[in-house]
């Protein structure tokens, strides 16, 4: 392990999660691979959120609460990822939320994985879907290779789960991180802008337990997603000289 620089950054930002933090936050805490630091924010939490962090972080060293100057304020997913972006360090990112878990072994399979091809940007996994009381209710077998997701992200279907997700630091940084303009698709935004700069992969095993629940997603977020993941197909589809396939 490097004292210094542990090679992996873990981003999570929270925002009324107190019901799941604490698994989500053991998750992390309990993974194989112990070489990270774990940076999160509380987007503007009116539950106890933010107190369960304190009290975490105050038992492990790794956890590190960024602070704002308005803690009451409400920023987003993707201005909060972009905070947490700026402060972290090491080869990769590791992306969790705050209501799922990640299995022990996710790190240190994803690590490997990057180690062991330089040409990957991000890596994913299949995953589990559980319900509110941690239940099992589905599997979601994600595509493995580059050529498949990338044909199904830009046609506007995500095919790397966000929270399961690991990228190398440097290539997001140069892309300037998550588009804040992108509310509900920033994540599959950044993926198209990666895939011109790397290939995009996924492992067969399940590393990820997603957690299904009544604040997951609302009619209103889901006609915003379709909005943004148009705009990011059409920007992407323009970026690689591709025409006639996304309507203006």
């Amino acid at each position: 392990m490097n004292d210094l620089i542990p090679i992996v950054s873990v981003v999570m930002s929270v925002y009324n999660n107190a019901r799941y933090l604490p698994a989500a936050l053991d998750s992390i805490l309990n993974q194989t691979f112990k070489d990270f630091r774990f940076l999160l924010v509380d987007d503007g939490s009116t539950d106890d959120s933010r107190s369960i962090v304190q009290t975490y972080a105050a038992k492990d060293t790794r956890i590190q609460l960024i602070e704002r100057s308005n803690p009451q304020e409400n920023w987003g997913l993707a201005r909060s990822l972009n905070q947490l972006l700026s402060q972290a360090t090491g080869e990769f990112i590791a992306r969790m939320d705050a209501d799922d878990i990640s299995l022990p072994d996710r790190f240190a399979r994803q690590v490997e994985f990057l180690r062991q091809h330089s040409e990957v940007v991000c890596v994913g996994s299949s995953l589990n879907w559980i319900d509110e009381k941690g239940r099992f209710v589905g599997h979601c077998t994600m595509p493995e290779h580059n050529e498949e997701i990338q044909t199904l992200l830009l046609g506007g279907v995500s095919m790397l789960h966000h929270p399961c997700t690991m990228f190398r630091r440097i290539p997001v940084i140069q892309l300037g991180g998550y588009n804040e303009s992108m509310i509900a698709s920033s994540d599959l935004d950044l993926w198209l802008r990666l895939g011109e700069v790397g290939k995009l992969a996924n492992l067969p095993e399940t590393l990820l337990l997603y957690r299904l629940h009544s604040q997951s997603i609302t009619n209103a977020k889901q006609a915003r997603q379709s909005y943004d993941a148009h705009e990011a197909c059409k920007r992407a589809w323009q970026r690689r000289g591709i025409q006639g396939r996304v309507r203006p």
